[in-house]
């Protein structure tokens, strides 16, 4: 069984990722790291927490954003995500889309600032993806 990452641990890693990034890129403003934490929802207090109960006091998005967008997806068997904001969007139209939000997504999971193969698999980083389908082209 790993231990989990400590937090001074996980922002050192974020740190050395943002450094990496600032040399190596021109210090571009998407090019920054994104910082990936999965926290149980029991706390130690014996008893889980509901995520949906929890999921309106979420934050707006990063950095205390306005950011609307909320996702619970409870799909598995001790699995539930909560999620608040939008770390990257992107939107996609044409025949090339899904190629597109693949790249996007391994552009996005490259950002991270943490090691997901040394997290537990529940508490590894996730893309979310929306699609939408409409029977004409977007204007």
């Amino acid at each position: 069984m790993l231990a989990p990452p400590t937090f001074p641990g996980l922002l050192a890693d974020a740190a050395a990722l943002a450094r990496r990034a600032s040399s190596a890129a021109a210090g571009a403003m998407d090019d920054e790291p994104v910082l990936s934490l999965a926290l149980p929802l029991h706390l130690g207090q014996g008893r889980p927490l509901d995520p949906l109960a929890l999921l309106p006091a979420l934050g707006g998005g990063a950095l205390g954003g306005t950011d609307p967008f909320r996702v619970l997806w409870d799909g598995a068997p001790g699995l539930c995500l909560a999620a608040s904001g939008r770390c990257n969007s992107l939107q996609l139209s044409g025949p090339r889309r899904f190629e597109l939000a693949q790249r996007f997504c391994s552009l996005s999971l490259q950002r991270l600032a943490c090691h997901p193969e040394s997290l537990p698999p529940l508490a590894r980083p996730r893309v979310l993806l929306a699609f939408a389908f409409f029977d004409s082209p977007l204007q």
